[in-house]
């Protein structure tokens, strides 16, 4: 008996042990996303051109959105424009170029907003965006349109989301022919394109990883594709940038964001003829230094995910899994 009792003693402490241990390597990795927030964010005032576009792409968007509303408000959006006047002046104070398209952007819809006020006759009541803008007048702008309409039509000639997507599988191994790296380019920038993203900020940074020795570093560290992989030509990795988030309260902000990005980007992969898998990028500190270096990255970038690329096979395989159905609450 009393063998017993010590026996589920031990069981016990072990198990307690191993949650204790679980539980500082949780705070030790929340930690460090913590400090890159701290230091690189909105929330260090020492901006970087990087941090300095996302705040003002953070602060303009309110005004791009109401431009677009159905139920226009005369004169709305005070706070947005100080806040954006105030966003612009510091990318200049900071010496950054005046032909950045996102700076010429931010002071289009600036523009646009009076126009539009002016063409129906109303007063904004604001001189200090007059002022601001007459200021610029020198800045060439190319008028851009803040909004597009667009009509919904039933029964368009595209395939069903369903179709289109129940025909991409996570592809590991793939075809040893020759392999066209434009089409990941291609990829890239159509998944960039329709990709949304809180405030239009964007905050996802894409490293294509297609050197030899690399592949085998990347998948030896990340682990998933352990006896897979054969025939890799590249391996995607996307970043979160420290320098788009604007508060304390974002810490997720950008992974949703990255997350977002990488489902049209293997969608976009797959339509233009890639196979490809998601890789996640859980991993220990120790493992993450040994990629920062071999990628030479910064602190200020983050770990969103991976994605092995390949052409595909004649015959592919791919998993049956099962799919959890019991997903959906109403309230």
């Amino acid at each position: 008996m009393k063998r017993m009792i010590d026996t589920t003693i031990i069981t016990h402490m072990k198990a307690g042990l191993k949650t204790f241990l679980a539980k500082r390597v949780l705070i030790k990795n929340y930690k460090r996303d913590a400090n890159s927030i701290a230091k690189y964010s909105f929330l260090n005032r020492n901006r970087t051109i990087n941090s300095s576009i996302a705040f003002i792409l953070y602060s303009v968007h309110s005004i791009e959105k109401g431009l677009t509303n159905n139920s226009f408000r005369y004169g709305f959006g005070r706070s947005a424009i100080i806040q954006t006047i105030k966003a612009l002046k510091q990318y200049e104070s900071r010496g950054f170029s005046r032909e950045n398209s996102t700076y010429i952007s931010a002071l289009s819809i600036l523009r646009s907003y009076v126009d539009h006020h002016k063409s129906h006759n109303k007063e904004i009541g604001f001189p200090e965006l007059y002022n601001f803008l007459d200021e610029r007048e020198d800045i060439k702008i190319m008028q851009q349109p803040v909004c597009k309409k667009i009509f919904f039509e039933k029964g368009n000639t595209f395939r069903s989301f369903i179709d289109f997507a129940s025909t991409r599988h996570s592809i590991r191994d793939y075809s040893d022919s020759k392999f066209d790296y434009s089409k990941i380019n291609n990829s890239i920038r159509d998944a960039n394109k329709v990709s949304p993203s809180s405030c239009n900020r964007r905050p996802w940074e894409i490293i294509v990883v297609r050197s030899e020795k690399l592949l085998k570093d990347i998948v030896a560290i990340q682990g998933g594709l352990r006896g897979f992989g054969k025939n890799t030509s590249a391996i995607i990795c996307i970043m979160v940038s420290s320098y788009a988030l604007t508060h304390k309260y974002e810490r997720h902000e950008g992974f949703v964001n990255a997350g977002i990005f990488g489902m049209n980007l293997m969608y976009s992969l797959h339509d233009h003829g890639i196979a490809s898998c998601p890789l996640n990028a859980s991993m220990s500190s120790k493992h993450e230094k040994k990629l920062r270096r071999l990628l030479g990255i910064g602190e200020d970038l983050m770990f969103g995910m991976f994605i092995s690329v390949g052409n595909y096979k004649e015959l592919n395989h791919a998993t049956i899994s099962p799919v959890k159905e019991e997903i959906l609450r109403w309230l």
